[in-house]
């Protein structure tokens, strides 16, 4: 509706207002300028699918050459992938589904070393596509899908699982690599899923008393824990290997997902949940240990990755050094591990790359940000393992974030992050300022006392061992 942009429309368009279009926009985020932009759809206001993009887009290298894709779902049902240098549309795309409403996932679903996309739409069905564009599989649900999928090591065989709940009230789990229902789901609720599924571990007191046993893990063990509310009110809590399950009674509705993490800082993971009615709810658990893996602090990690990072296909990075401490000194250690664990099928690749470097190499940034400071540090690793780096402190009291940022050969990120302070307690340097120049007069003053006893011991003696010689001298 803004009249300079009139004179660029067609002849006999002249109510802009009937009129519905999307685009993708990127923007430089440190000058604010326009580096390109993409017009994808464009529709009238009264059709059923306008050109609506609901959806984040997905940043991801899905080809591995070092430069990034833009992956995005519009409301007109194309899924489309651009390159992220100039926004043209790669060769193969876009794809027709139906109107795509959520966030499209990129993640290797299938074992076979390269990510997939895995979009859902209103129609009820969910569908992965190569890079190339080439559909692996499709599955239809038969019920609206209003939010973008979750993936994960349901079950804890290894393999990964595609998540989506449905206005029917089911939740469905499908294999990655077909796209075929995994027992025992579907799981059906009470009510409409119109949020995103978590998936998490909350199993963690059943898993720690097996560890002090002698009992084996099973797969089982390793399992998600599903996490996801239900428009009739409760929140249900799956147990993702054998589909029992609690729940949680909050009354009300939600859209968004729920997260994870330590909010109270008593080391285990608390759920929090956000209502229509606009409530916030914190639900602590009482046996489950907090894991960076394990924790969701929003719905999409670290920028483009909706993939589980615990469980059997693990891949993330954990800080090693977590534990809130004052820092002092002029620089900084962080220690961190780098775990990848994600399933790599030998049928489906060649020998040749089917080895342990296969998904790297990894791309690390570590960041250590305080008020009116920031230091940055950038390194690579062929392999997942234990690595350390180190930062300039600020010289001034303060409180900061160190945060780790990892990327993969398919730039897919994960994230690790906690507190630090520096130079907060320097008074209990004080107190040795005071406390030292008094032990040392102290210790002076008692070493010369012990000292002139010993002087006075020694004149003593020889005073009658001299007097017993003249003594003696007289006798003779």
């Amino acid at each position: 509706d803004n009249p300079r942009h009139r004179d660029e429309m067609p002849e006999g368009v002249s109510d802009l207002g009937k009129y519905v279009a999307n685009a993708i926009v990127v923007v430089d985020y440190e000058t604010l300028k326009t580096k390109w932009r993409a017009h994808l759809d464009l529709s009238t206001d009264t059709v059923s699918f306008r050109a609506y993009a609901y959806g984040a887009p997905t940043p991801a290298d899905l080809d591995g050459d070092g430069r990034m894709e833009i992956v995005v779902g519009t409301s007109v049902g194309f899924l489309y992938v651009l390159r992220g240098e100039d926004g043209s549309v790669v060769r193969g795309w876009p794809k027709q589904m139906g109107e795509i409403q959520g966030q499209v996932a990129v993640a290797d679903v299938d074992g076979d070393g390269e990510p997939e996309l895995v979009a859902a739409d209103t129609r009820g069905s969910v569908a992965a596509f190569r890079a190339s564009g080439e559909e692996v599989w499709e599955t239809h649900l038969a019920s609206l899908i209003a939010q973008g999928v979750t993936i994960g090591d349901v079950d804890g065989d290894g393999r990964m699982e595609v998540v989506v709940g449905t206005s029917s009230g089911a939740v469905h789990v499908l294999r990655g690599d077909t796209g075929a229902p995994s027992s025992p789901f579907p799981f059906f609720t009470g009510g409409r899923v119109m949020s995103p599924v978590l998936l998490t571990n909350l199993r963690g007191a059943f898993s720690s008393k097996k560890k002090k046993s002698s009992e084996k893990e099973t797969a089982s063990d390793r399992g998600l824990t599903l996490v996801v509310p239900s428009f009739d009110g409760y929140v249900y809590v799956i147990d993702g290997a054998r589909g029992c399950y609690d729940v949680l009674d909050i009354g009300e509705t939600s859209y968004g997902s729920p997260l994870a993490d330590d909010v109270t800082g008593s080391g285990f993971l608390s759920l929090v949940v956000a209502t229509m009615n606009g409530n916030v709810y914190a639900f602590e658990s009482a046996d489950a240990p907090y894991d960076p893996l394990h924790a969701w602090q929003s719905q999409t990690h670290a920028s483009n990755n909706v993939v589980a990072r615990g469980g059997g296909n693990t891949y993330g990075v954990r800080g090693l050094e977590r534990t809130y401490r004052d820092t002092r000194g002029t620089s900084i250690r962080v220690a961190f591990e780098i775990l990848d664990a994600r399933f790599v099928d030998a049928a489906s690749v060649s020998a040749a790359k089917n080895n342990a470097n296969r998904r790297g190499p990894y791309a690390v940034t570590v960041t250590v940000t305080a008020p009116g400071f920031v230091r940055v540090v950038n390194a690579t690793y062929d392999k997942p393992g234990r690595y350390a780096v180190v930062l300039d402190a600020p010289n001034t009291r303060s409180r900061g974030r160190v945060s780790i940022r990892v990327a993969d050969r398919h730039k897919l990120f994960c994230e690790d992050a906690y507190a630090v302070s520096f130079h907060v307690r320097f008074y209990r340097a004080l107190k040795w300022l005071l406390a030292l120049p008094f032990a040392a007069a102290t210790a002076a003053v008692i070493t010369l006392a012990q000292n002139e006893d010993v002087g006075d011991r020694f004149a003593t003696n020889a005073g009658l061992l001299g007097a017993r010689s003249k003594r003696g001298l007289r006798e003779d």
